[in-house]
């Protein structure tokens, strides 16, 4: 499975040994330290042989703070991209006064990040354009007020925090337009078959995987009069 970055242009204006100590303040942490560097692991799941499976790894260094992370299957670049700076951006508000960010940068990873999003939208959602304007104009309003209190590392922590909000809140929204095809429902259901030894219930499935029962119903039926699944 290959491996993406994402890097943060940011000058270390403490010392490491600050970053450890904040970060230390954080419970069941996976961190490393190095003479260049200090590293945390997030291990979100493992193979059968204990490895891990998913996971991504937020790295402190003198000049740039770098998020390496795995995309699993089937689901989108830009989704796993936001979960991952979601992750990670308490992290980083954490260790701030200890950099010097380059914010112009980190703002144009979060705008191209949003346009991600925006393009897995259907391209007749109006509304959602209208909001996502809405939203752009405030963005823009929240990286002058950022450029303006660059100065001020508690302020930039504030306003960090203010705009990781903003964008869960238009993630969640997004979310609604999200449109789940035929063949990622078969996907989904031969995996809950695997892991339910054969058997699904059409609600709780439903429900987890956020899919009207009427379209599983239906999914179901196809396949097995495609004679792709056999019924007990």
């Amino acid at each position: 499975m290959d491996a993406f970055n994402i890097t943060i242009d940011a000058k270390l204006l403490g010392k490491l040994d600050d970053i450890y100590t904040t970060l230390n303040t954080f419970n069941k942490l996976l961190i490393s330290k190095t003479a260049d560097n200090i590293s945390v692991a997030f291990i979100e799941k493992v193979n059968v042989n204990k490895e891990p499976k998913e996971f991504f790894i937020l790295t402190f260094k003198k000049d740039e703070i770098i998020i390496t992370y795995v995309i699993p299957e089937n689901v989108p670049p830009s989704v796993r991209k936001w979960s991952v700076l979601k992750k990670c951006f308490p992290l980083i508000t954490a260790v701030s006064k200890y950099y010097k960010i380059n914010v112009s940068v980190l703002m144009n990873l979060i705008e191209t990040l949003l346009q991600d999003l925006i393009s897995l939208i259907p391209k007749d959602s109006k509304q959602l354009y209208v909001e996502n304007e809405k939203l752009r104009s405030k963005l823009n309003e929240l990286e002058q007020k950022i450029e303006e209190c660059n100065k001020n590392k508690d302020e930039i922590s504030s306003k960090l925090y203010d705009l990781t909000t903003q964008l869960e809140n238009c993630r969640a929204n997004l979310k609604k337009y999200e449109i789940v095809s035929d063949e990622l429902v078969r996907v989904k259901i031969i995996n809950w078959l695997k892991e339910h030894k054969g058997e699904i219930d059409i609600a709780q499935f439903s429900k987890i995987h956020n899919i009207p029962e009427s379209k599983v119903e239906r999914v179901l039926k196809e396949m097995v009069d495609e004679n792709y699944i056999i019924p007990l």
